[in-house]
């Protein structure tokens, strides 16, 4: 933020020479098949839990938005950027030169909407709305934020294919101890696709908030779909002081859903909600700045557990 708080950049730039599972749109049963010998996914699936189901891929994105503040009541309005560059593509899986052909659902996705195989370039502009009038953005104990992020992806400006996104995400804190000691903490984000086809990396996913938090205890994109919303809830509590930091040692519960729509398959939002659910500790580095170290471990479906090791709180 600018002198005063008076603008907001908010920035998301990344590289990634990297891998991760492909999986079938939307939530439910349907999500957890890796790779099919039928077009359609309706039998014949390929464990799940093989080792070889990676899509490597390189990527680069580049996102900058600038938000100046309007009024005293803690909101602001802005433009901005947003670039995505995947490239070579390997989809470890595929194999069709089998009998019959063993598809993925990132193949099958790009062949029914028309895109490339080995690439994918998404380039738009954004108009954003933020209110935020939290006390401390590593971890607040008073105040909410809410955004508003209508994005659109013309192809005059290097898109495959014109569309456009809405991003609406609100978060709200809730102290039942004047010392902060005891704050339950909420987050709900929907991700909407308004027009228009997303290139598959595109496509509303889990984990791929801008700072990757969302989901627990789930891998990055291992639920998508054309639509795709979370809600999640955090439960705080200090546990134990030391005579230099009185905020030193503390734990969190956590439990999340994510429902997400696939146009192609015929699932809509809310026919399955996929719930996270889980426990950590927090060891405070930084009590001027609230800087928390915090070690989460979390269960879901599909005998889904995850451990994650984190710097400052989820939300």
């Amino acid at each position: 933020m600018g002198a005063d708080n008076d603008y907001i950049l908010l920035g998301d730039w990344r590289y990634l020479n990297s891998s991760q599972p492909t999986w079938g749109l939307g939530t439910g049963p349907q999500s957890a098949r890796l790779a099919d010998n039928n077009f359609g996914f309706d039998d014949g699936s390929i464990d799940g839990n093989s080792e070889a189901d990676m899509l490597e891929f390189q990527f680069f994105r580049f996102y900058e938005t600038y938000l100046r503040k309007v009024g005293n009541k803690g909101f602001y309005a802005g433009v901005g950027l947003h670039i995505d560059l995947f490239n070579n593509f390997n989809d470890q899986l595929l194999d069709l030169d089998a009998d019959p052909p063993v598809i993925t659902p990132f193949y099958a996705y790009n062949e029914k909407y028309g895109f490339d195989q080995n690439k994918s370039t998404l380039v738009g502009l954004s108009l954003n709305g933020v209110l935020d009038t939290r006390d401390n953005v590593n971890n607040p104990y008073t105040g909410r934020y809410a955004m508003a992020n209508f994005k659109i992806n013309p192809e005059f400006l290097g898109s495959e294919k014109s569309s456009t996104q809405l991003w609406l995400e609100y978060r709200d804190y809730f102290n039942f101890t004047p010392d902060h000691r005891n704050i339950l903490a909420l987050w709900t984000y929907a991700n909407l696709t308004v027009s228009g086809d997303l290139p598959y990396m595109n496509v509303p996913a889990i984990g791929w908030d801008q700072y990757s938090k969302s989901g627990e205890p789930y891998a990055q994109g291992r639920f998508r779909g054309q639509n795709l919303i979370f809600g999640g809830v955090e439960f705080r509590k200090h546990l134990l002081a030391t005579k230099k930091n009185p905020s030193f040692f503390g734990a969190v519960v956590f439990a999340n859903a994510t429902t997400a729509s696939g146009k192609g398959n015929g699932i809509d939002l809310f026919e399955y909600i996929e719930p996270g659910y889980g426990l950590g500790l927090r060891v405070n580095i930084s009590q001027k700045a609230r800087t928390n170290i915090g070690i989460d471990y979390g269960w879901g479906n599909y005998q889904t557990t995850g451990f994650f090791l984190r710097l400052n709180e989820n939300f």
